[in-house]
């Protein structure tokens, strides 16, 4: 979600310069989500099997729960002009295939996060180091308790200018029953008039002719996944315009 805009003009979708206070984005981050600047994030959450999507990233406390609500890791970063694949096509091209067994399924968008440029959010900047230790430990930790050792001293790694974030486009399809959607997502959807509906839904996801062909081939299997981009002001941006909206943009990055 964005926190900071570019200027707004006729021909860009909502995106207004405007003042930030980095004490109010601190607030929000606790909002939804654990922070990955506290320094014991680590030991706080833990991964269990039986996501969607992959493994659940749940309270450490509340593993051992029939039903363990899952959490949600929180950062905030600047998404770079470089290296992203922002678009409703992500970075999947059905004409020039790298890999021959690649397929649409497996198509992703993806995107670069680097520290926080604005001097602002210098507190979020001074945070990265502590982002990446964190993200370190929970996945040596996830990795530990699915029996992965090394008897190998692990080397010195050096922390990382920028984060990559992958997206899939595509989800396999569930029985309707076992699908469950938070009530602001639906409540956000119910705000679309039935244009940008449209836009969203698998019939008007907006790609190319040769992207479609091969889109509609999976149609009975698959759903397309929006990316869940919010501006400023809570209004989701649509696939067209992430592009426009979100390159170069300070956002607060929630994990799945």
């Amino acid at each position: 979600m964005p926190i900071s805009k570019t200027t707004k003009t006729p021909r860009t979708p909502t995106c207004s310069k405007f003042a930030i206070d980095a004490g109010v984005v601190m607030t929000k981050l606790t909002d939804v989500g654990y922070y990955l600047g506290h320094g014991d994030i680590a030991t706080k959450v833990a991964f269990v099997a039986g996501g969607r999507m992959g493994d659940r990233l749940v309270a450490h406390d509340a593993i051992n729960e029939a039903q363990p609500e899952e959490v949600r890791l929180t950062l905030v970063g600047e998404i770079s002009h470089d290296g992203a694949w922002l678009s409703a096509e992500g970075a999947y091209r059905p004409a020039s295939k790298l890999n021959p067994g690649d397929k649409i399924t497996n198509a992703k968008a993806k995107f670069e996060l680097l520290p926080a440029s604005n001097p602002k959010l210098s507190l979020f900047r001074q945070d990265w180091d502590k982002y990446v230790s964190n993200i370190r430990s929970i996945h040596k930790a996830a990795l530990k308790d699915k029996g992965h050792r090394s008897e190998r001293k692990e080397p010195v790694q050096s922390t990382p200018s920028r984060l990559t974030i992958r997206h899939a486009l595509l989800i396999e399809r569930m029985e309707t029953d076992d699908m469950t959607e938070s009530s602001r997502e639906e409540d956000d959807l119910c705000k679309l008039d039935k244009a940008k509906m449209m836009q969203i839904s698998f019939e008007g996801w907006p790609v190319s002719d040769a992207w479609r062909e091969e889109l509609d081939a999976v149609k009975g299997t698959h759903d397309v996944n929006l990316l869940p981009a919010y501006d400023i002001d809570h209004t989701m941006i649509l696939p067209k315009d992430y592009e426009c909206c979100l390159l170069g943009a300070t956002v607060k990055f929630i994990s799945p």
